[in-house]
Order: structure tokens, then C-alpha cells, then sequence
């Protein structure tokens, strides 16, 4: 009787002493009656549905209206309210890689062979490969897109790496660390995933379906062409300047002036992306 009145007043998991419900050392919650219930087991499987939806909902609202807000409070160790930065950044690039409106990320054969800045140089690489496998381009095409869909959804974070060095360097302040560069970064991705690679895509096409079929207008569109990727690159770069001035509580000037330089790294930074996805690609097949 005195073990079991001992093993009560102990953590579980961890054995320190407990004052309350929940251990101080590890958070561990004090097992009673009512939680060995299949009425609570119920409660708590539609209480995790509901919270982690409302989670995700009020941080995809401030994410798209509150630019750099998440990482502010994230940085600022106000995280329960919301669905962290990193898990945003998954269940994104989980979402993208299952529909993908666009390729923009996860690069095909065609694209990666003649729509890059970069296509010309690699076309001898490919060529070797091939005369390599013995395949034809059908076959090559056919290998490249099946193994290129699996080497992106490991490589997706790499994007964060590439725009938190240049964040660091513009935005680099005394008493800031690279971590919080990093949870920016994330943000922003989450931002292009999210608002520019899958709602807005989807919102062009229901325009364009009212267009057609209520105003009987036939537009003639390119999705990358300046008419479409101005007002695009308008609104990365907004975004930019606005959450950079909030995180970070520089000037406007110095928003503005390092939000146009993050655009320019950005549209570097996912060329890049793509390239060492080809070369990543190339490697594994």
C-alpha cells in the first residue's frame, strides 16, 4: 500500500516528485481513474482534431496577413497558440508534392533540360547518362521524373538554408543568431508554398473559369510570362519588406532596400535549388 501510495507521488517517466498534475522535470501528466476511460480516450482524439486544426488555421491566416508575425512570436517563445514554423513547412510541402499545381519545385526532365538558365551545360551530363542506362530521351525522361519526385520531398529544406545565408548576412544584428535567421527563412518558404504555390495557382484558375464561362472571355495566359510573374514577384517582394520590418525592426528604407535584394536572392536561390536537385538526381539514378 505504501509502494503504490510512493509510485503515485512519483513521475512515471522520469521518477521525480510530483506537486500537482503535471511533473515539472518533464511535463509528464499524473495518470487517474477518468483517463483510463474509453470516454476520456474519445475526448482527447476529437480534442487533438480540433486544436491542431484550429492551430493550423489561425496560423495559415496570420501567415498570409500577418507577414512575419509567426516568426516573431516564435522567436519570441510565444508557440503554443500556433502550429510551429517547421510544421508548417511539412505539411506544405506534404500538400505541394501531393497535388502541385505547378512544377516549380520539384523540377521534371523538360524543364530541368530547356527551361533553365543553367540547360545548356547539363545536356552532355545527361547525354553520358543515357549512353550510360542505354536508354532513349523517352526513357530517360521516363526515370528522371519518377526519381526526381522522391529526391524532393528530402530536399524541400534545403531551400531554407539557402535563403537564411543571405538573410543572414543583410539583416545581421548584434545579439541575433543564426536560428533566428533560419526560423524566417522557414516562414518565407512556407509563405511561397502555401500562398504562391498552391492558393494563388487555384485562384487564377477560378478566375480564369469565371472568365470563360460567365463572360464567355478567352484569355490567352502563360503562367510564366511578365504579365502573370510582375504582379507575382510585386507580392513576394512585399511580403518581404513587410515581414523583414517586423521581425527584425529595421527602418523602411532599410526594409524596402534588403527586401528587393532577398526578392533577387530568392530568384537565384530556387535556380540554385533546382540545380543541385538535377545534380542530385543524376547522382542517384
Amino acid at each position: 500500500m505504501q509502494e503504490q501510495q510512493s509510485n503515485q507521488n512519483t513521475c512515471a517517466s522520469c521518477g521525480a516528485a510530483l506537486h500537482g498534475k503535471f511533473c515539472s522535470q518533464c511535463g509528464e501528466k499524473k495518470l487517474n481513474e477518468k483517463d483510463k476511460s474509453v470516454a476520456h480516450f474519445f475526448e482527447e482524439f476529437i480534442h487533438i482534431l480540433t486544436h491542431a486544426d484550429s492551430k493550423f488555421l489561425k496560423s495559415l491566416k496570420y501567415l498570409i496577413t500577418k507577414p512575419g508575425f509567426l516568426t516573431s512570436e516564435h522567436l519570441a517563445g510565444r508557440r503554443k497558440m500556433y502550429t510551429s514554423p517547421l510544421s508548417l513547412f511539412f505539411i506544405g510541402n506534404l500538400i505541394y508534392l501531393l497535388i502541385m499545381p505547378i512544377d516549380a519545385l520539384n523540377s521534371n526532365y523538360v524543364s530541368q533540360t530547356k527551361g533553365q538558365p543553367y540547360s545548356a551545360s547539363i545536356v552532355k551530363k545527361v547525354e553520358k547518362k543515357m549512353a550510360a542506362k542505354k536508354w532513349d530521351e523517352e526513357k530517360m525522361k521516363e526515370m528522371y521524373n519518377n526519381k526526381t519526385s522522391k529526391v524532393s520531398k528530402m530536399m524541400l529544406f534545403v531551400l531554407i538554408f539557402i535563403f537564411s545565408a543571405p538573410l543572414s548576412v543583410l539583416l545581421y544584428k548584434r545579439g541575433k543568431y543564426y536560428f533566428d535567421h533560419v526560423v524566417f527563412a522557414t516562414e518565407y518558404v512556407n509563405f511561397l508554398v502555401f500562398i504562391v504555390l498552391l492558393i494563388a495557382p487555384y485562384l487564377l484558375w477560378l478566375v480564369l473559369l469565371i472568365l470563360v464561362n460567365i463572360f464567355k472571355f478567352k484569355p490567352s495566359l502563360n503562367i510564366i510570362s511578365w504579365e502573370v510573374m510582375t504582379p507575382v514577384l510585386a507580392a513576394i517582394g512585399l511580403y518581404l519588406i513587410t515581414a523583414i520590418r517586423r521581425v527584425y525592426k529595421n527602418s523602411w528604407l532599410y526594409s524596402i532596400i534588403a527586401g528587393i535584394l532577398m526578392l533577387a536572392f530568392s530568384i537565384l536561390g530556387i535556380v540554385l535549388y533546382r540545380y543541385i536537385l538535377f545534380q542530385v538526381t543524376m547522382f542517384l539514378l
